[in-house]
């Protein structure tokens, strides 16, 4: 395909196959983009490189072994080419439908704007809505306590596996730490789980792709945010130990600036 169907507008259909096929992926990505002039070809190319650079850098945060494409590449290039390559097909290619998002501008859209705003040191917005008995429910609630805010689903193996770690984190940590979830999920399937597995932390309810999901820009299961007790985000992405070592390294710096 690499050598004899590398200009054909057709080759879209298996691009991410492709790519990820080859040894250097990013290589690959990037001769197919030079060769194949076709529109969707180019647009979904650059998607597939931008959410390389977004993948490889939450893996770099969880201390993850480097990617062989991107092995080479310090932390702030990676950011800068997922920045800019989300960019480039926001102006260029937004038209080119894809999926159920529509079109690529709409994808653009969802990560630029986790990129200025819900990176770490940003000021999250609001989340308003209800709660899994029907109580209001607001993010904003609770400034001044430390908030572990989970995006997972009854239907998320590895977000299972994390319940357990979380309702450590909310015993442990009570005077200081409030964790709350957004279940992507039916409120059946929610509250079954959330019986299941004893969770006493509330959480909002929506379908998959909900409105609270997408403005966050989650695409993968579970995802956390740590939250100061500012509303500025402390740490994205950190499972288990990570996120357990990462509230006591935030506790003890809040305890060493008072003495």
């Amino acid at each position: 395909l690499m050598d004899d169907y590398i200009e054909s507008p057709e080759i879209v259909d298996c691009l991410a196959d492709l790519i990820y096929s080859q040894p250097d992926r990013k290589a690959a990505a990037d001769k197919i983009f030079a060769a194949n002039k076709d529109k969707a070809v180019r647009g979904n190319v650059l998607l597939l490189i931008g959410q390389m650079a977004v993948s490889e850098s939450q893996i770099r945060l969880q201390g993850v072994k480097y990617a062989e494409w991107s092995k080479q590449m310090k932390d702030e290039e990676l950011q800068v080419l997922a920045y800019e390559t989300f960019t480039r097909i926001k102006n260029e290619y937004a038209d080119v439908p894809y999926w159920r998002y529509e079109n690529l501008g709409n994808i653009a859209e969802m990560q630029l704007f986790e990129f200025d705003h819900l990176g770490v040191g940003d000021e999250v917005e609001d989340i308003v809505g209800k709660d899994s008995q029907g109580m209001s429910l607001k993010l904003s609630d609770y400034r001044g306590k430390i908030v572990v805010l989970d995006f997972w689903g009854s239907w998320c193996g590895p977000c299972i596996s994390d319940l357990p770690k979380l309702n450590k984190i909310a015993k442990d940590f009570a005077d200081d730490i409030v964790v709350l979830g957004v279940m992507e999920d039916t409120e059946a399937d929610a509250k079954a789980a959330l019986a299941k597995h004893n969770i006493k932390w509330r959480n909002w309810i929506e379908p998959r792709r909900g409105p609270i999901g997408t403005r966050w820009n989650i695409d993968s299961w579970p995802t956390n945010y740590l939250i100061g007790r500012d509303g500025k985000i402390i740490a994205k992405s950190l499972r288990g130990r990570q996120l357990y070592a990462a509230i006591e390294k935030h506790l003890d710096e809040e305890k060493a600036k008072k003495k």
